[in-house]
This record gives structure tokens, C-alpha cells and sequence, in this order.
């Protein structure tokens, strides 16, 4: 519970980031980005499953600086995609305007990057037995 309570608090600082749009946009957004967050989360979890091989194990967990560069990436993708031009135009029927957003095709993997990385953090790696 606790997880998810985190999530919501992360998607609703989010949304106040994104666009603003009114009280029930800042309460159910960010319920339905942290419902899709549990959704995919099992894939990023297979993902990881891939570290289990050694040679990619050794290098993710014994140098953090991969970590870090894939969070970073994933970040500056998230927040600033837009502005470096990753854009697509949406049209909105309700407010009857078009706005630019982050394609799905750079959204998608930057978040799953930044689950991956965050999951997997090299700090919390299990120790072997």
C-alpha cells in the first residue's frame, strides 16, 4: 500500500508538472498512471531476470555508473523530450486544441528504463550465496 501511495504522490507531482488541468484531473491521473505502473511492472521484472546471467550481472551491479546513465536518460526523456523536439501533436475534443506531447515510441521505453533502474539499483543487489 505504501508503494502505491508513493506512486500516486509521484504521478500527481507529475501531472502539476505537465499540465494542470483542474482537481479531478490531479486525483485520477495519476490513480490510473500508478494502476498501468503495476500493469507493466512484471515486464521490467522479466527484464531483469536478464541479469541473472553473470556477465551482465557483473557489469550492472559492479559499476553504478550504468545505472545512473540509463536513470538519467530516462529522465531527461520524461521531463525534457518535448522541449528537445520528441513531439507528436495531439488534438483534444474536449478543450478543442491541439498540443504537442512525448510519442509513445520514446515514452514507453524512457519509463520502463527508469522502472528498470530503479528496481535494479546496483546499491541493493542481493548478496551471493
Amino acid at each position: 500500500m505504501l508503494g502505491l501511495t508513493v506512486c500516486w504522490v509521484f504521478f500527481a507531482l507529475l501531472k502539476v508538472y505537465d499540465r494542470y488541468d483542474g482537481i479531478t484531473s490531479i486525483i485520477g491521473a495519476p490513480i490510473v498512471a500508478t494502476v498501468l505502473t503495476v500493469l507493466v511492472f512484471p515486464a521490467v521484472v522479466l527484464l531483469g531476470q536478464g541479469l541473472r546471467f553473470r556477465a551482465l550481472g557483473r557489469r550492472w551491479y559492479g559499476n553504478p555508473k550504468v545505472a545512473v546513465l540509463l536513470l538519467t536518460v530516462c529522465l531527461v526523456l520524461l521531463l525534457y523530450g518535448e522541449s528537445m523536439g520528441l513531439t507528436h501533436t495531439v488534438y483534444d475534443e474536449v478543450d478543442e486544441e491541439t498540443f504537442s506531447r512525448l510519442p509513445a515510441m520514446v515514452g514507453i521505453p524512457a519509463f520502463l528504463g527508469f522502472l528498470f533502474a530503479v528496481t535494479y539499483w546496483p546499491g541493493r543487489q542481493v548478496a551471493e550465496k
